[in-house]
């Protein structure tokens, strides 16, 4: 839903400190996950190998000592050795109990963060004049049918798609901060699909009480919508390698002087992994890490043509296979954003774009 901000400069502070969090918890998260799952070693260079039996250690050298630890554990004192593996005995990842003190910090963090974005958003959105709780029909304010249907909206509802995809972004980051705490997968799932949907929602209710604003049922739906494509993309396997991805053309024009109104700048992507759907002859040739995106846009800040395009894309996840701490950002950047790359402009007229933000 679009909306008049008598102070814009406020707005990126608030979003980038809720960037700034989620990216260190999900760090956090990541650093856990990585130790949790590593061989651990001791001061003298030992491994530990558990689910091994003596029969499976082959081509010991000689000399070579195996003390056995406890049943099926042995400590083998040179830093690799030739082995077989028993695929029936794997040894089960490590799991990290849960925190109390992680917890209490995780809740103090979101409600002191939620705190701040309340008051830099009241003064930056709800200072106009309010009224009773009520519904926003679309932006000719006394006809529509609530923000839902496409005449709703001057900008082909591109405004849903960034609450779409900011509800995606919320939902991924505190289900990694919630099995940063200890929670189960499956657990830290449900957590963060509730107070995504909360956080979410406590914007919603407060823009029904001005009057010039209102309940937005297309906002409301479009959050909703992507905290459940997390979930489903967690269930369904052809879901899995989808992305949804923003660009932001820095070169549009910018209405008032806010560069989160202007959505003639902005595309939402649909990245897609082409590679695997490719002959096994083709996928030699086409590198894994190349996608291919649907997006759409409009060519104008009011009123303006639908913009549809095909483009290349990069796919974070085929790109950077490792999961070193301090690669986690571009990782995510990755995850989130389009590069400009050349795309094919589909609507409203065929068009190639060496270079499309």
């Amino acid at each position: 839903m679009s909306r008049t901000c008598p102070n814009h400069s406020r707005r990126p502070i608030v979003l980038s400190a809720l960037f700034l969090f989620f990216c260190f918890s999900r760090t956090q998260a990541q650093n856990v996950a990585s130790f949790a799952y590593a061989p651990k070693r001791s001061t003298h260079q030992q491994y530990v190998f558990s689910g091994f039996s003596r029969s499976l250690l082959v081509s010991k050298p000689a000399g070579l000592p195996v003390t056995p630890a406890a049943p099926g554990i042995y400590y083998l004192k040179q830093d690799t050795i030739a082995f077989h593996q028993d695929p029936a005995a794997t040894p089960a990842p490590l799991k990290h109990s849960f925190s109390p003190q992680r917890l209490a910090f995780v809740s103090a963090m979101m409600a002191a963060t939620n705190w701040i974005a309340y008051h830099q958003l009241n003064d930056a959105w709800w200072q106009e004049k309010r009224g009773k709780f009520h519904f926003y029909k679309g932006y000719r304010r006394t006809r529509g049918f609530y923000d839902l249907a496409p005449g709703d909206s001057y900008c082909y509802h591109l405004d849903k798609g960034g609450h779409f995809l900011s509800a995606i972004f919320f939902t991924e980051s505190l289900t990694s901060i919630y099995q940063w705490v200890g929670f189960s997968e499956s657990r830290a799932e449900t957590i963060s699909a509730i107070v995504a949907s909360a956080l979410l929602l406590e914007v919603e209710i407060y823009d029904g009480f001005f009057q010039d604003w209102g309940f937005s049922l297309g906002d409301f739906a479009a959050n909703e919508l992507g905290v459940l494509w997390v979930l489903a993309q967690r269930r369904v396997p052809a879901l899995q390698s989808v992305r949804l991805k923003i660009s932001y053309d820095p070169f549009a024009p910018v209405e008032d002087d806010s560069w989160i109104k202007s959505y003639n700048a902005m595309t939402f992507w649909a990245s897609f992994p082409v590679r695997s759907w490719l002959p096994a002859a083709a996928q030699k040739i086409w590198p894994g890490w190349l996608n291919l995106a649907f997006g759409y846009s409009t060519d104008r800040l009011r009123h303006g043509r639908l913009e549809t395009y095909l483009a290349f894309d990069v796919n974070g996840e085929a790109l950077i296979k490792s999961r070193a701490l301090h690669l986690l950002p571009l990782r995510l950047l990755l995850n989130y954003v389009h590069l400009p790359l050349p795309a094919l402009q589909l609507k409203p007229a065929l068009r190639f774009s060496p270079l499309h933000f």
